[in-house]
């Protein structure tokens, strides 16, 4: 009654009472077990008051009296020697067989999962060294007793490990994706939220694109506030909001879903997650609009100074190492590059702090450009330095780019190319620059697009080759619009006057990556999403190409608010129009295959342009703004709106879709053309499935039309065999006579000789 008074005060905030009732139930526990479970309800009172250290204290008193001796401050021998343990115990087993495992019945080891697990994320703040023993013997104690309903949370965490401290990527994706299952399988809510955290955190990015970890964020947070575990709900939406900004998001799209998830960290008064998110919120602020100090976190809503402070006092390893994160990408951005190596410096020795977590291979990343930037002013010592460190980042960031290229292998080129500039290796950087370039673009990291174009704008300028700078510069200033960093665009414009001759042209021609920026995010709730999804569904089905042609072009002008549109298919590597609707004459015409080059029927400069880039266009005043301006058709026709988007499909592009409207400027909104973002998306597979239906059946019609033109012949030779079979029955008669007639005429020879002989004698 004590055990359970207990909780009940602890769970309506009444610590001081909480501790007396422990107490007495204390005294009056007569087993091992019974004591744990007032342990249990201090240790959660020790975590809703971030009380880090204290709880990790008491969570491995807990563990020795149940017979599991972890050191408070284990060094590297010890643990090797947990890696090597839970090896051994995993001998013969491959790591998905473990979700073949019974189920765990002893209720000691149980005990011992839930204590383990309560000290994980604690661990991870201000004892990081523990981490690989608390997930290395929730691991052996599912495999000596069987699978209980915190395994899966073990296996995330040796996910977790495997990724941070040993870069064992395939290993780690193995152990995350294992999690998932035996969650699955046991159906254990209770620990959802956790797992998922860790899950989408520390193990989708080592194999996937970030983004992919984004709605098992989102599935974190929605269970833990279903089963009370506030803790992990506000974390994952914490370390998704960092995601969201690392990634490559639109910034204004980023910074409305951080505000937003703020506030549902606060309903749930989870204050350290709202303090950690705040550092990424202001980071995210300082490059949208003009502040005193871009470089600073200290605004609006985040005070870096206290919160620094805090965590130091606290010994939050994790807190300190991210403010400085936060900030040495801010320095590079803005080019404060002694600043941004100062901050390097003070966060490196507490990045065991976030173990795994994206923002370390990030961290590297930032670290090898700024020492890349310094390294032309650096004394002779110091370069030396310099390249031995960027040497050390970049053989970590090589095996996150060989296990997942689409999040690092651009972060390593453009290091590379920025290395090779500085040592002099030209035509080697010119090579790097533009592998970081493509490679940024494909995996839609638009920030990091921008920087590629900005560094090789600089090498390009620095060589003399003005004008291929001044080209590549202009690129980069389009890029950092297209993220939205209008804090940067007016540093860069500062530094080079020249962009703002394109600033209002610019503003106004805006060019979206084909993959989108909100995969698997909720960035665009703004949208009517019954819309959406009815004109998704429409298509999603639609396999006979003609229908599915007739379905697009005009779902795509009824979503646009377009006059006219076109749809572009490749036949045999030549773009041609396939699909065609105007508004006026309210007819739809398929399946014509007209050329883009017969006559003048749309702007053939802006076609091209997609077709190479693969990027997004939109004019929204086509006469007398953008770079298309004297295309011959805009000339001839002065279209006043133009969207031409490219339909992709696994990197492979399939077709365009050409959208015109001649009643007005910017008719394309924000919300059509997210819209036609969903459109497209779902129309480049289903293109692909048509295509594939319509190539089948053309198989099929050619295979039918072979079999009869087979069966035709096989009939005729069916005919002339008969015939045959009926000479050869006559032959065979005619023979048979002849047979017989030379068989009598042998005969009367024969007795004509006999007769002959008796004649003679």
């Amino acid at each position: 009654m004590y055990t359970e008074a207990a909780k009940a005060a602890q769970l309506v905030g009444e610590f001081e009472r909480m501790e007396n009732l422990a107490e007495i139930a204390l005294q009056q526990a007569k087993t091992l077990l019974d004591s744990v479970g007032i342990y249990e309800t201090k240790i959660a009172w020790l975590t809703t008051q971030s009380r880090r250290l204290e709880l990790v204290k008491l969570g491995l008193y807990v563990l020795k009296i149940l017979g599991i001796d972890l050191p408070e401050s284990p060094d590297l021998s010890d643990i090797q020697q947990a890696m090597a343990t839970t090896n051994a115990a995993l001998t013969g087993r491959k790591i998905e067989d473990l979700i073949d495992l019974p189920l765990m019945v002893k209720p000691e080891p149980q005990a011992a999962m839930r204590i383990l697990s309560s000290l994980f994320a604690p661990a991870y703040q201000v004892a990081p060294a523990l981490l690989p023993l608390i997930a290395c013997e929730m691991v052996n104690l599912s495999i000596k007793y069987g699978n209980t309903t915190n395994s899966p949370f073990g296996y995330a965490g040796l996910g977790t490990i495997l990724n941070g401290g040993f870069q064992d990527m395939e290993s780690s994706y193995q152990y995350g994706q294992l999690a998932i299952r035996v969650l699955q399988h046991l159906n254990a809510p209770e620990v959802k939220a956790k797992t998922f955290h860790l899950v989408a955190g520390f193990t989708i990015h080592v194999k996937a694109h970030v983004r992919e970890s984004f709605n098992i964020f989102l599935a974190a947070y929605q269970n833990g506030l279903v089963m009370g575990d506030f803790g992990f709900a506000a974390e994952a939406l914490n370390v998704k909001c960092q995601y969201l900004y690392l990634s490559g998001m639109d910034l204004p799209s980023a910074e409305r879903q951080i505000a937003i998830y703020d506030k549902a960290m606060a309903d749930i008064k989870q204050k350290t997650s709202i303090k950690y998110n705040r550092m990424t919120w202001q980071a995210v602020l300082n490059l949208l609009s003009p502040c005193e100090n871009p470089c600073s976190l200290e605004g609006e809503v985040c005070n870096e100074e206290a919160f620094i402070a805090e965590c130091l006092e606290m010994g939050d390893r994790a807190g300190t190492a991210y403010v400085h994160i936060m900030k040495l990408i801010l320095c590079y951005v803005f080019k404060d590059y002694p600043q941004a190596l100062d901050n390097a410096t003070r966060g490196e020795p507490y990045l065991d702090g976030l173990t795994g977590i994206f923002s370390v291979p990030n961290f590297y990343f930032y670290d090898s450009l700024t020492r890349l930037s310094l390294y032309p002013v650096a004394a002779n010592a110091e370069k030396e330095q310099h390249l031995l460190k960027v040497a050390s980042n970049q053989e970590k960031m090589k095996v996150w780019a060989d296990n997942a290229p689409m999040n690092f292998q651009h972060k390593y080129d453009l290091v590379a190319a920025e290395t090779a500039r500085v040592t002099g290796d030209i035509s080697q950087a010119m090579a790097d620059y533009d592998c970081a370039i493509k490679g940024a673009r494909k995996a839609s990291y638009t920030q990091e697009e921008a920087i590629s174009y900005e560094r090789a704008a600089e090498f390009y300028l620095a060589l003399g080759r003005e004008e291929i700078g001044e080209i590549y510069m202009k690129k980069a200033h389009y890029c950092y619009q297209l993220w939205g960093a209008k804090h940067k665009l007016q540093h860069l414009e500062k530094a080079y006057p020249y962009l703002q001759a394109i600033k209002s042209e610019s503003a106004k021609t805006r060019t979206t990556l084909a993959a989108s920026h909100t995969s698997g995010s909720n960035s665009s709730e703004v949208l009517d999403f019954a819309t959406v999804m009815r004109a998704a569904q429409a298509i999603s089905g639609e396999i006979v190409l003609e229908k599915l042609l007739s379905k697009l072009i005009k779902l795509a002008i009824e979503n646009a608010g377009a006059q006219k549109g076109f749809l572009l298919l490749f036949d045999r590597g030549e773009l041609k129009i396939e699909a065609a609707l105007e508004i006026e004459k309210n007819e739809v015409s398929v399946l014509q295959s007209v050329p883009i080059s017969n006559g003048n029927l749309l702007p053939i400069t802006v076609v091209n342009y997609v077709t190479r880039t693969q990027l997004d266009v939109v004019l929204n005043d086509a006469v007398n703004e953008g770079l298309f301006t004297k295309d011959t058709y805009i000339l001839e026709n002065n279209p006043k709106s133009i969207s031409c988007n490219a339909i992709v499909n696994q990197g492979k592009l399939i077709g365009i879709l050409y959208l015109e409207n001649n009643l007005a400027t910017s008719a394309f909104t924000t919300d059509r053309l997210e819209v036609l973002k969903i459109i497209s998306s779902q129309a480049a597979i289903s293109l692909e499935n048509a295509l594939l239906y319509q190539t089948l059946e053309q198989k099929v019609e050619e295979r039918t039309a072979q079999l009869a033109s087979a069966n035709s012949h096989l009939a005729e030779a069916n005919q002339e065999i008969t015939v045959l079979n009926e000479r050869l029955k006559a032959d065979n008669i005619r023979m048979s006579a002849e047979l017989d007639v030379t068989r009598r005429m042998q005969k009367c020879y024969c007795q004509w000789n006999r007769n002959s002989a008796k004649l003679k004698g």
